[in-house]
């Protein structure tokens, strides 16, 4: 799974070192959904609104009936 070490990172409150898990799993797959959601709650994590929302915009675009959107939807609106 790709973003496994990246998603621990983060359960373990290790944000820097998750974004940048997030980051290099995006710059080889831009279109991995995971990545985008864990990217989504990085960010939101570190406060960063819009950053946030813009990711789980992304995730919600290309996974729309994946395992996270419940979650995911309400957050992508608020960034504006």
């Amino acid at each position: 799974f790709l973003t496994s070490k990246a998603d621990t990172l983060l359960t373990e409150g290790r944000l820097v070192d998750a974004k940048d898990e997030y980051v290099f799993i995006l710059q080889q797959e831009p279109t991995w959904a995971p990545a985008h959601y864990g990217m989504a709650r990085g960010l939101e994590a570190q406060s960063t609104a819009k950053g946030a929302c813009a990711e789980y915009r992304k995730y919600l675009e290309r996974a729309p009936a994946g395992t996270c959107p419940i979650a995911a939807g309400p957050q992508a609106g608020g960034g504006k």
